[in-house]
């Protein structure tokens, strides 16, 4: 038993195929409460073809008779009147029953009548397979050999395409399909088992997917070529659809080769990175300067937020890193580095959506991030036990908005970046007005400590989620 949704979903999915194979356009109609009711439809891709216009919630009414006597009656209706629309194009319409105890479907198939004075031995191999598919998806489903799940595909213009009978023989070979066999040295025959340029194993299958009604697709080796084939049946026969996609494939690969050494090459930068930290944490311990000792501090923390963004990049698949999973990895280590030299108890929380940022953006943003809470860290809470940080990120289509406040001592009445001989505020700012070209606002944040507030102008369109957290 066909599962009614099921098969209207796998029409509807197919129904691009089914107009590019039959030169029109093409409707799926539902039977719903208010009447015949346009679900979808689809204009060849293959070829300019005027027709009526149809489109998705409308209703059919009186004069398609042929769409409603389909309904009512569950049968074929091919219109023999023509209709005109108003650019003078006549047309007529066949109407495809869908369901077996009940039409619950309708594919609707808008024909111009110029498709019959100018139809040549491709048109005619190409129409006859249009009406052997709307005959087999009346009263079955589309599906795929090893998982029965319901198949889909369409048809491009390149596609080389071979329409077989029951028994294997070969009713028609389109010109594409003669040149794609051509260049993986091949040939067309009579009957399929005369093909070359298809592997015996493809043969069989085939073979055997005509008995069985089931669906493939799929890429084939053909000597240096390779081929993109999906099999489709018909009640009687079926139809190969073949494209040759050498090129692509090969562009795939060199694409994931430079994917692979890409992230190879953050994985090295970030691991010389930590062995440079490692190399500045072992002067730290053996310093007993403690200027020397918060310098040290200082660096690693700058080198260990730039490893963080390459460890990320490691793993990513296009140059770009989820901000707020940054920040709270920064945030961490932070916390970390700086209660092992300053004690006391402090937290920071990372909240919001931020979407994902380019590498060197990211960089950028994780060294400034680093700098405001070791700041907060070192001079906001000062001879306090205990502190806390709130970082907060807010995206929209034109910015991203990240605010850092502190329940610390709050900043001094003086409090300038412009000037500053500070190594750590000179960074800040540049690495947000100049590299981010980003705005930067400071002041009391409610819980009367400090407060940064830092605008990001929007440059791309990503705007993948994540959530916030705590560290």
């Amino acid at each position: 038993m066909i599962d009614k949704q099921t098969h209207i979903s796998n029409i509807y999915d197919n129904l691009q195929l089914l107009a590019d194979l039959g030169c029109c356009m093409t409707s799926l109609f539902v039977a719903t409460e208010e009447g015949y009711q346009v679900l979808a439809t689809a204009q060849p891709a293959t070829a300019a073809i005027l027709a009526p216009a149809r489109s998705v919630g409308d209703f059919a009414v009186v004069r398609d008779e042929e769409i409603n006597a389909c309904f009512s009656k569950g049968a074929l209706q091919k219109g023999k009147r023509l209709q005109r629309v108003k650019d003078a194009v006549s047309f007529s319409t066949h109407a495809y029953p869908i369901g077996l105890s009940e039409t619950y479907a309708v594919i609707a198939r808008d024909i111009p009548a110029i498709i019959y004075d100018c139809l040549g031995p491709m048109e005619d191999a190409f129409i006859g397979a249009a009406v052997a598919l709307n005959e087999f998806l009346g009263t079955r489903i589309l599906s795929y050999k090893d998982t029965d799940r319901p198949f889909s595909t369409t048809r491009s213009a390149g596609d080389g395409i071979c329409i077989l009978d029951d028994f294997g023989n070969v009713n028609y070979s389109s010109p594409n399909l003669a040149g794609i066999l051509r260049k993986a040295q091949g040939a067309i025959a009579e009957t399929l088992y005369g093909i070359k340029g298809l592997p015996e194993e493809e043969i069989e299958l085939i073979a055997d997917l005509l008995k069985d009604k089931k669906c493939v697709a799929g890429d084939v080796q053909v000597g240096d070529r390779v081929h993109y084939r999906r099999f489709v049946p018909f009640v009687q026969g079926g139809i190969i659809l073949v494209e040759d996609v050498s090129r692509h494939r090969a562009h795939e690969r060199e694409l994931r080769v430079k994917e692979a050494t890409i992230r190879e090459m953050h994985h090295r930068v970030k691991n010389n990175l930590q062995s440079i930290e490692s190399l500045l944490r072992i002067q730290m311990r053996r310093s007993q300067n403690d200027s020397v000792r918060a310098a040290l501090t200082e660096a690693t923390m700058r080198i260990e937020a730039m490893a963080v963004v390459h460890e990320m990049l490691s793993v990513s698949e296009d140059e770009h890193v989820y901000i707020a999973q940054m920040a709270r990895t920064v945030a961490d280590r932070v916390r970390l580095s700086m209660t092992g030299v300053y004690g006391g108890e402090f937290s920071i929380g990372v909240h919001g959506d931020a979407g994902r940022m380019d590498a060197h953006s990211a960089s950028s943003l994780a060294i400034a991030l680093t700098e405001m809470l070791q700041n907060a860290i070192e001079h906001g809470f000062e001879g306090q036990p205990e502190g806390r940080i709130e970082v907060m990120f807010r995206r929209t289509a034109r910015e991203i908005e990240v605010s850092i406040t502190d329940n610390g001592r709050g900043l001094p009445e003086d409090f300038s970046l412009d000037g500053t001989q500070s190594i750590g505020l000179t960074l800040i700012k540049a690495m947000i007005e100049d590299d981010l070209g980003a705005a930067l606002e400071y002041g009391s944040s409610k819980a009367g400590g400090a407060l940064f507030r830092i605008v990001i102008p929007a440059s791309d369109g990503v705007s993948d989620s994540e959530g916030g957290g705590e560290v």
